[in-house]
């Protein structure tokens, strides 16, 4: 899936989140920092596919953190006129829905929340290419077509 970091409404950052490839570490520091919201790996997760504002912010932390390895997450902050928006790749978002569907645990009303979350507020990038080049914030830069830009708007 990708990232974006938007400034009033124009992408300006654009990184690839693969969550089930951080290292370790970095898995760690996402529950650190999940405050009230979440304390496991899994239920960020959750909170993530949620929409959680905080979790998105916790995920482009993470990714500039390579880059920036003493980088508080306090002071990462998502600015006035920005916003954090999801795009995921093709075939994740009916991956992610399945997994949402074989979800222990959670009451038909997550379940649906979760599910309105990757239908609607999470656009599908039309053609990505497999390999991209790196940002200057240690994720990876990726172009796209401009309808799914204009979508994610």
């Amino acid at each position: 899936m990708f990232l974006i970091r938007t400034r009033d409404g124009a992408a300006v950052e654009e990184h690839v989140f693969r969550p089930g490839e951080l290292a370790w570490h970095e898995r760690e520091a996402l529950e650190e920092v999940g405050g009230r919201q979440w304390s496991t790996w899994e239920a960020f997760g959750l909170a993530f596919m949620g929409g959680s504002a905080r979790a998105k912010r916790a995920a482009a932390w993470v990714i500039a953190r390579r880059e920036r390895p003493d980088l508080a997450f306090d002071l990462f902050t998502v600015g006035d006129g920005e916003d954090l928006v999801v795009i995921y790749e093709d075939g994740e978002a009916a991956a992610l829905r399945a997994s949402i569907e074989a979800l222990d645990g959670v009451t038909a009303d997550e379940r649906r929340a979760l599910l309105a979350s990757v239908e609607g507020s999470h656009p599908v990038a039309e053609a990505v290419p497999a390999a991209a080049p790196k940002s200057r914030r240690g994720g990876t830069a990726t172009p796209r077509k401009t309808a799914a830009r204009k979508r994610s708007a």
